[in-house]
């Protein structure tokens, strides 16, 4: 089963919208690559070490292992928020997508975002 990072990346090479977001993609994939080796350490040894590890993680992701086993990350604060809300960005076109096929699959057509606000008395 994939990973929510791994669901969340799912998206085409040729969707018009990959090359709009490509950035958050390309940000997203580079972490998910580059962090695939990074410094790994038992959860026994951070003990002692907490300070050295979070400065290690200010530069690259620590992986904290249990019987060899990665079970926790440490990662610096911007990075992960940067992740986060590329995260976000990619679910949001994940959805629109998905409303998009919906549309086409039901033979719905969409209503104009300006009749959407006359009616609703916004504009």
């Amino acid at each position: 089963m994939p990973s929510e990072q791994q669901r969340l990346l799912h998206v085409s090479i040729d969707d018009p919208l990959a090359e709009r977001f490509a950035g958050q993609y390309l940000r997203i994939m580079y972490v998910l690559h580059y962090t695939s080796g990074m410094t790994e350490i038992a959860i026994t040894d951070a003990r002692g070490r907490l300070a050295s590890i979070i400065d290690t993680a200010r530069q690259e992701p620590v992986y904290l292992t249990r019987r060899n086993r990665r079970v926790a990350a440490i990662i610096d604060t911007d990075q992960l928020n940067r992740l986060l809300a590329d995260a976000d960005e990619l679910a949001d076109i994940q959805a629109v997508d998905a409303a998009w096929e919906d549309t086409e699959r039901l033979g719905e057509t969409p209503i104009p975002w300006e009749d959407v606000k006359r009616d609703l008395g916004l504009s």
